[in-house]
């Protein structure tokens, strides 16, 4: 297992298993170590392809997760006094800046673009989201990128 995991020289695996590392080189050699060297490489990647973000589900509740966030900051602003006499202010999509000693609101089109980049993997992840490329008359490729709604 210790050969399988690739964290430790054949020295390191050499003294935990009470060998000298020609030992291991020795035994990385046979065959038999071989097969048993890929298969628990083999379990180690079908048990990490199981769990965190490798996991579909993960991965949408996460994105649930940092949009929820990213629309409680929105929220948040819209309600915060020195944004209500602000055009635009409560909207919650404005920045306050300052720029040559002056402050400037502007809308927060980093914020935006993260949302829709969210909402853009998530469709990708639920199968919403096909792009396809075509050819049209000037012989230009065009990407059109149809949204399908969810099913059921």
């Amino acid at each position: 297992m210790l050969m399988a995991d690739d964290h430790l020289s054949d020295e390191e695996i050499a003294e935990r298993c009470g060998v000298v590392s020609r030992t291991i080189w020795r035994w990385r050699t046979q065959p038999a170590m071989q097969t048993r060297i890929a298969e628990h490489k083999r379990l180690q990647a079908r048990a990490i392809a199981q769990q965190g973000i490798a996991v579909r589900k993960n991965r949408i509740d996460a994105l649930n997760r940092r949009a929820g966030l990213l629309e409680r900051v929105i929220a948040e602003r819209s309600t915060a006094r020195d944004m209500q006499k602000v055009a635009g202010g409560k909207t919650g999509l404005l920045v306050r800046q300052v720029k040559a000693k002056r402050v400037v609101y502007e809308v927060d089109t980093g914020l935006l673009a993260e949302l829709r980049a969210h909402e853009k993997q998530a469709a990708i992840e639920t199968g919403q989201w096909e792009e396809k490329s075509i050819v049209t008359n000037e012989g230009a490729p065009v990407t059109v990128i149809e949204v399908h709604p969810p099913h059921g």
